[in-house]
C-alpha cells in the first residue's frame, strides 16, 4: 500500500512539472507571461530569406514596423532546427527596426548556442531572426537551412617571369599570364638591396599592369614609387626585378609575388623628359577652313601616337581634360572643323565661332605617359558644327501656349533669332518658309542670353504655308539664328501641338492627374506580390522596358516600388525615403562617380563642382589636399582627397545602407543613393540629378516581374 501511494505521489510531481513547463514555454523565452503583453497574436514575426555568397551567409527579412519593437537578434544552431533568441544564443543585436540585412562572415562570435565559433566552411546551419518586443515577448522567423561558404581565399596563383635585356640596354620583363577569378592587377617591383623585393613592402612601377598585359618594358620612362632607390633607374647598377599578382576577395587584398631576378641595368637614364621627345607645334593658324596645327614627325619605337586637346578658359591638360582626336604615330598635321565632337571637355562637343580656345598636341607613349607640346590660343573662326549639332530646340506643348528653349550660343556674328513655323513641312527654313515671331527681350532688342519663348496663337506669320494658329492642330517650329555674313543657323525640328493661349503654362494638376491614373492602373496590374522577387531586388531602380522606360525606385523598408515620373517626383522620393546619417558614417562608405552624368568641372580634376561640394573639396583646386594627386585620382580609386591613406570602409555598414537614400543631417542635407550592385554612394545635388543618377543606375525589367511588386504612392 504504501509504495502504491509513493508511486501516486511521483505522478503528480512529473505532472505538475510538465505543466510548469508548458506554461513557461508559452511565455517565448521573454522572462514574462506572454499574457502582459496583450493579444500575442497582434505581435508579428519576420519573414527570413537567406543565401550563401562568397562573403558570407546574407540574411535579408521583413521588417517590423510597430511601435513595439525593441530588438531583432541573429539566431544560429548547428542542430536545432527551430532556434529561437535566447534558449539558442544569438550572433548580434540590432536596435534599427529599418535594417532589415545582415551578412554572417565570422567577424564576430557567436553568444552561445551549440557551436563554437567560427561557422566551418561547408557545414550546415540553421539561421533565423527572433524579434524582441518592449513587453517583452519574443517572436521568430521562420528558419532556414543554409550551407556556410568558403570564405578562406582560394589558393593564389604565383607568377612566373623571365627578362631580356634589348639591345638598348632596356628590359623586357614577362610574366605568364594568370587565370584566376580574383586576380585584380600586376605590379612590377624592384629593388636595389632587397633580394626579394615584393608589392606593397618595396613599392611599385607606378603604371599598373592590367591582368591583360603579361609584360613591360623597363626604360626609366615610368617614374619608380616608394623604393629603395630614386625614382629611376641607373645605368650600371644592379637591380632585383619581380611581379607581384594582387587579387581582390572580399574588398581585401592578397599578394603572391614571384622569384626575384637580377640584372644590370645599362637602358637609357635619368627623368623621362631627358629622352621622350616633346611634340613641337610648327605652325597653327586660323581661318575659315578651322584651326589647321602643324607639328614635327617623331620617330620613336615607343611612340603610340597623337591626341588633339583643346581647352576654352584653361590650358588643356590630357587626359583630363579630354581629347578631339587619336591619330597615329606617323600624323605630322589636323584641321580642327568642328567634323568631329570633342569628348569630355569643358565647353561642349563642338566649337563656337568667334570664341578664343587653347590648341595642344599630346604624344602617348608606350606606358602610358604623355608628353605635352606648347599650347596656342586661337579664336575659332571655322565651320559650325554639323546640322542641328549648334543649335538645339526643345518644344513643350501647353494650355497657355508653345515654350521654346534652346541652347544659349556665344557666336559673334549672331545677330538676331526667328521662330520658323509650317504646318506642312517637317523641315522648314527661312526664308523660304517665312518666319511667326522674332526674339526680342522686354525692350523689343535682341539678346544673346535669351534661351526661351512663348508662342501665341495673336500673330500672323509672315509668309509660309498659313496665315494663323489654330487650335489642336500640330505644327512644325524651328528656331532660325542670323548671321551678321548672310547665312543662317537651322535648329532641329520639332513638332508640336498648339492648344491654345488662355491657359496654364504649367499645368501640373493635369499632370498630376496623369500620374495618379497612370500609378493606379499600375496598382491594379499587381495581382501577387513575389516576395523573393522583391528581397532581391530592394533599393534597386528598375525601368519598364516594355512600356516607355518608365523607372520605379523599390523602397527597402516599405518594399514597395514608386514611380519615379520626372526630377519633380525623383525630388519627392529624396524627401519621402531619405535616411539620417552622421558625417563619421557616410564617410566609411565608398564614393561612386557616374561618367555618363555631365556636369562643371571648374577645376578640370574629374569631379563635378556639385559632387565636390558633396564631398567637401575645393572646386577650384584639383588637389584639395595638396598631396600630388587629384581629388578625382584619389576618390576613384579609394583615397582620401581632404587627407592621408585610403578610405576605411565599414563593408557591414554599405550591405545595411545598399539601396537606400541617405541625408548628411550634420551638414547641409546633401543626399546619396548606394547602389546595391557596387556598394558606392552617388551623390543627389538636386531632382535633375536624382532623376539623371537613378536611371543611370537602373535595372531593365519586364512588366511581368515589375507587377509582382506592390504599388506606393509619393
Amino acid at each position: 500500500m504504501k509504495d502504491k501511494i509513493n508511486k501516486l505521489f511521483w505522478q503528480r510531481v512529473m505532472r505538475t512539472a510538465v505543466l510548469l513547463f508548458f506554461i513557461f514555454s508559452l511565455s517565448g523565452n521573454s522572462g514574462q507571461a506572454a499574457t502582459d503583453c496583450g493579444d500575442v497574436d497582434s505581435y508579428l514575426a519576420p519573414q527570413l530569406t537567406a543565401q550563401a555568397t562568397s562573403k558570407g551567409v546574407e540574411l535579408n527579412w521583413s521588417k517590423i514596423d510597430d511601435s513595439r519593437f525593441s530588438s531583432y537578434y541573429i539566431v544560429i544552431s548547428r542542430n536545432n532546427s527551430k532556434p529561437a533568441y535566447s534558449a539558442d544564443g544569438y550572433l548580434d543585436v540590432i536596435n534599427d527596426a529599418a535594417v532589415v540585412s545582415y551578412v554572417v562572415d565570422n567577424s564576430k562570435n557567436y553568444q552561445g548556442g551549440d557551436f563554437i565559433s567560427p561557422l566551418q566552411a561547408g557545414e550546415y546551419y540553421y539561421f533565423a531572426i527572433s524579434v524582441k518586443y518592449s513587453c517583452g515577448l519574443v517572436k521568430t522567423s521562420n528558419v532556414v537551412q543554409v550551407k556556410f561558404p568558403d570564405l578562406n581565399p582560394p589558393e593564389l596563383i604565383q607568377p612566373r617571369i623571365s627578362a631580356l635585356v634589348k639591345d638598348d640596354g632596356s628590359i623586357l620583363l614577362s610574366w605568364d599570364k594568370i587565370n584566376h577569378q580574383y586576380l585584380k592587377e600586376y605590379r612590377v617591383v624592384i629593388s636595389n638591396l632587397d633580394p626579394n623585393p615584393n608589392y606593397p613592402d618595396n613599392g611599385y612601377l607606378k603604371v599598373m599592369s592590367t591582368t591583360d598585359n603579361n609584360s613591360l618594358l623597363i626604360d626609366n620612362s615610368i617614374e619608380y614609387s616608394s623604393g629603395d632607390f630614386g625614382g629611376y633607374l641607373e645605368r650600371g647598377k644592379g637591380y632585383y626585378f619581380a611581379v607581384t599578382a594582387v587579387y581582390v576577395i572580399n574588398d581585401k587584398e592578397y599578394y603572391s609575388t614571384s622569384d626575384a631576378i637580377r640584372l644590370i641595368y645599362n637602358g637609357p637614364t635619368g627623368n623621362p623628359t631627358n629622352y621622350l621627345p616633346i611634340p613641337t607645334i610648327t605652325k597653327i593658324t586660323s581661318g575659315s577652313d578651322g584651326v589647321n596645327i602643324q607639328w614635327n614627325k617623331i620617330s620613336d619605337n615607343r611612340l603610340v601616337g597623337f591626341y588633339v586637346v583643346i581647352g576654352k578658359n584653361y590650358l588643356p591638360v590630357f587626359p583630363s581634360g579630354g581629347y578631339l582626336a587619336l591619330l597615329d604615330k606617323d600624323s605630322t598635321s589636323y584641321l580642327v572643323n568642328n567634323s568631329t565632337p570633342y569628348k569630355n571637355g569643358n565647353f561642349g562637343e563642338y566649337l563656337e565661332y568667334g570664341e578664343k580656345y587653347y590648341f595642344s598636341i599630346v604624344a602617348e607613349y608606350k606606358g602610358g605617359y604623355y608628353r605635352n607640346a606648347a599650347v596656342y590660343q586661337q579664336t575659332y573662326v571655322g565651320p559650325l558644327p554639323p546640322t542641328d549639332k549648334y543649335l538645339q530646340l526643345k518644344a513643350y506643348s501647353t494650355p497657355g501656349g508653345i515654350i521654346l528653349n534652346w541652347n544659349r550660343i556665344n557666336d559673334s556674328r549672331l545677330y538676331g533669332y526667328k521662330v520658323v513655323i509650317s504646318a506642312g513641312k517637317e523641315n522648314p527654313r527661312y526664308p523660304d518658309d517665312g518666319w511667326y515671331l522674332d526674339v526680342v527681350n522686354d525692350k523689343g532688342e535682341f539678346d544673346r542670353s535669351i534661351g526661351s519663348v512663348v508662342i501665341k496663337g495673336d500673330k500672323e506669320n509672315n509668309g509660309g504655308d498659313f496665315s494663323k494658329l489654330e487650335k489642336g492642330k500640330k505644327y512644325y517650329v524651328v528656331l532660325v539664328g542670323l548671321l551678321k555674313d548672310g547665312k543662317y543657323i537651322h535648329s532641329n525640328a520639332v513638332a508640336v501641338e498648339y492648344q491654345g493661349d488662355q491657359g496654364d503654362l504649367f499645368p501640373t494638376d493635369t499632370k498630376n492627374k496623369e500620374l495618379d491614373q497612370f500609378v493606379e492602373e499600375e496598382k491594379k496590374m499587381v495581382k501577387s506580390v513575389d516576395n523573393n522577387l522583391v528581397s532581391r531586388l530592394k533599393g534597386r531602380i528598375l525601368l519598364q522596358v516594355e512600356n516607355k522606360g518608365e523607372a520605379w525606385y523599390v523602397d527597402p523598408v516599405s518594399a514597395k516600388k514608386y514611380y519615379l515620373r520626372d526630377p519633380q517626383t525623383a525630388f519627392a522620393a529624396l524627401r519621402q525615403f531619405g535616411l539620417g546619417i552622421s558625417n563619421s558614417d557616410i564617410a566609411k562608405i565608398p564614393v561612386g562617380i557616374e561618367e555618363r552624368f555631365v556636369d562643371k568641372d571648374s577645376d578640370n580634376d574629374g569631379l563635378a563642382d556639385k559632387l565636390e561640394e558633396g564631398l567637401g573639396t575645393d572646386p577650384n583646386n584639383p588637389d584639395s589636399d595638396g598631396d600630388g594627386f587629384t581629388d578625382g585620382e584619389e576618390v576613384k580609386n579609394g583615397f582620401n582627397p581632404l587627407g592621408s591613406g585610403k578610405v576605411e570602409v565599414d563593408n557591414n555598414l554599405v550591405n545595411r545602407l545598399k539601396g537606400r537614400i541617405l541625408l548628411q543631417v550634420e551638414n547641409k542635407g546633401q543626399a546619396w543613393y548606394i547602389n546595391p550592385t557596387d556598394g558606392k554612394r552617388y551623390y543627389l545635388k538636386d531632382g535633375q540629378a536624382a532623376y539623371d543618377i537613378m536611371r543611370f543606375l537602373s535595372l531593365g525589367i519586364t512588366n511581368t516581374d515589375l507587377r509582382k511588386i506592390e504599388v506606393g504612392d509619393l
